[in-house]
């Protein structure tokens, strides 16, 4: 409508429509991340607000969730005899309770390990930039070694948790495990369930170096990596990475009421979902008309303001 002042509430409808867009009927957006604006064309920036320009676009990041899939696990909740405040990408909650705020403006990668996939995601400014997951967790590591030394899964599990290292030094080592099958003990050495799991391994950490590299900000992680999930208490798979990213390498740690939390990895997801539905409780208490009664003018007064700057 002419070259006009860009105001808030085009910025809320440009981010609107592309939501819209990026969205197909079976999806719905869990997060939403606007990573630039460009006006005209031809000029970028983080906020666009003030800037005069005709043309308004931007690109997002969106996190996205199947409905039918999101709505079981919301009934089953409802079942089980509680209310669902909000649903949060896990990963993205690992970051709320592990990342400090500087650590997201230095730029900083955090590796979530689950048991089914690992998920990379890549901040830098304070914004989630990039994101992508890799089909290897910790139960493909132990179905691996369960396969290759014929154990059972549970069996191999607690071997992995108490053996397993990917350090090249541990490789040597000669001890033997006493494994009990049936009604007997069978020995196993140490550096067999190692090498049972290293090709596997080199597979994700090369998966982790690459997700870096694919987000295009690969020189600019100052704050190194942070690594959350149970799979990434495997010994010596820190290291490794830190190896071959050439990045500092760090386990997540959780901080609160000035007290450590023991294997903050292990739960990182379930506080950084409570921090974010307190959060979001927070900002559904401001929206509430009963206790923002008294903000009503300043909302009008900047609504009018919006009118005038569009239509004159």
């Amino acid at each position: 409508k002419g070259n006009k002042v860009i105001m808030g509430g085009d910025v809320k409808r440009v981010n609107h429509q592309a939501s819209l867009l990026g969205v197909k009927l079976e999806e719905e957006i869990l997060h939403d991340f606007p990573q630039f604006y460009r006006v005209d064309d031809s000029n970028t920036a983080l906020n666009p607000v003030g800037l005069y320009g005709r043309k308004l676009e931007v690109k997002m990041l969106l996190i996205l969730s199947q409905v039918t899939r999101m709505n079981n696990i919301v009934k089953a909740v409802n079942q089980a005899g509680y209310d669902t405040c909000g649903v949060f990408f896990s990963s993205l909650a690992c970051a709320e309770s592990s990342l400090t705020k500087k650590m997201r403006d230095d730029g900083c990668v955090l590796v979530d390990m689950g048991a089914r996939l690992t998920n990379v995601l890549v901040f830098k400014d304070g914004y989630l930039r990039h994101l992508e997951y890799l089909p290897w967790g910790g139960d493909h590591l132990t179905r691996t070694l369960a396969h290759e030394l014929n154990l059972t899964f549970d069996l191999a599990e607690d071997i992995k948790k108490s053996y397993a290292t990917v350090l090249p030094g541990d490789l040597k080592n000669e001890e033997e495990i006493l494994v009990k099958k049936e009604s007997s003990y069978l020995p196993v050495r140490r550096d067999a369930v190692c090498q049972a799991i290293a090709a596997e391994v080199e597979k994700l950490v090369e998966g982790i170096f690459q997700s870096v590299r694919n987000s295009g900000l690969y020189d600019q992680m100052n704050a190194g990596i942070v690594m959350v999930g149970g799979g990434s208490l495997l010994s010596g798979l820190m290291e490794m990475i830190e190896a071959r990213t050439k990045l500092a390498v760090a386990v997540g740690k959780i901080d609160l009421a000035a007290s450590k939390i023991n294997n903050a990895a292990l739960f990182s997801a379930a506080i950084g979902c409570a921090q974010l539905g307190f959060k979001k409780s927070q900002s559904d208490a401001h929206l509430d008309p009963a206790n923002g009664a008294a903000r009503w003018p300043v909302r009008l007064v900047h609504r009018l303001r919006e009118l005038y700057q569009e239509y004159f």
